[in-house]
């Protein structure tokens, strides 16, 4: 029995019991929740609805108004700076500062707010923040060399508004994987990269030789790398020259001649493409022959139109054709 019916001289009582006030403070979260999620809702109507939940609002409430896309650039500094109340029974293990995750990750936090959230305990926090493109320059670069976690450092170093100067000074971070981040990033400077391709972590250089438009002698240098990971990444990577793919092809690691093998029809494949016709067709039919006779000379190779016999069909792909 969720209430108890008593007769009185003047009346009937209802006795709530405390299972009963449970239910409806959960249907009365319930109703918050909703209009905490209403995507029609206005920026005011959410500030309302905000004003009525403090000043201990549930994390469950912060959560949903910090994820909805019409919350204001004001409202997420309050939801961010918000003491929320202690976890019901809704609470999930692991999603305490889950409200603070979103916060971190929206492009209209206000920068003041992300400058807090940078300050916090948790690096998961820190993280998210460290990875928002709207974080401004100097935020960001003090969370790329000064935060005592690698791993904030890491995603700092990989924010897609990483200046050269920031990556510069991340090179040298003592963390791998901040360095390896720094390998790939597309504004490194080109004597980092240099300097970077000679780091005695495998995983750093791995990450210079899956960078496109690396010098040959580079490639060369990396392609005889002792790491079988970067003698793999060189294999697909398409800066590769084709004699070092040829190579690569008779490794005896199984990694390393699989991707040289599918690293060179597929490159082929983008370059016949580019031809005008007839050229076109006759590269792709050399591709799809096996291409016999591979040349150093690749470009003039197969921009040559091939003698043809009556069919059209180019001689050294007839017995090709016919098996189909």
């Amino acid at each position: 029995m969720s209430c108890v019916t008593t007769g009185a001289a003047h009346g009937t009582h209802l006795v709530v019991t405390s299972a009963a006030a449970h239910r409806i403070t959960a249907l009365s979260d319930d109703h918050l929740l909703h209009a905490a999620c209403n995507r029609n809702a206005t920026g005011k109507q959410l500030d309302a609805l905000f004003t009525t939940v403090e000043p201990r609002p549930p994390r469950h409430i912060l959560e949903a108004l910090a994820t909805n896309p019409h919350t204001s650039p004001h409202l997420l500094a309050r939801i961010a700076d918000a003491t929320p109340a202690p976890p019901g029974g809704w609470h999930r293990h692991g999603t305490e500062l889950l409200y603070l995750k979103h916060v971190a990750t929206r492009l209209d936090t206000p920068t003041a707010t992300l400058a807090t959230l940078m300050t916090h305990t948790d690096p998961g926090i820190r993280q998210l923040v460290a990875d928002n493109p709207h974080l401004p320059p100097d935020l960001l670069f003090a969370a790329a060399t000064t935060d005592p976690d690698p791993s904030v450092r890491r995603y700092a170093a990989g924010n897609t508004r990483a200046t050269p100067a920031l990556l510069r000074a991340a090179s040298t971070d003592p963390a791998w994987e901040v360095r390896a981040v720094v390998a790939y990033a597309r504004d490194t400077p080109t004597d980092i990269v240099i300097r970077l391709a000679a780091d005695t972590n495998s995983s750093v250089v791995t990450g210079i030789a899956m960078r496109s438009g690396l010098p040959e002698e580079l490639i060369l240098t990396l392609s005889k790398h002792r790491s079988y990971h970067v003698r793999a990444a060189i294999a697909r990577n398409w800066s590769t020259p084709e004699h070092v793919l040829r190579r690569l092809a008779q490794s005896r690691v199984p990694a390393v001649a699989l991707r040289a093998e599918e690293t060179r029809p597929s490159r082929l494949h983008r370059y016949a493409n580019t031809l005008p016709e007839p050229q076109r067709t006759h590269a792709l039919l050399l591709i799809d022959a096996g291409f016999p006779g591979w040349s150093s000379d690749l470009a003039t190779t197969m921009s040559t139109p091939p003698a043809t016999d009556t069919t059209g069909t180019p001689r050294h792909c007839h017995s090709r054709a016919r098996t189909r």
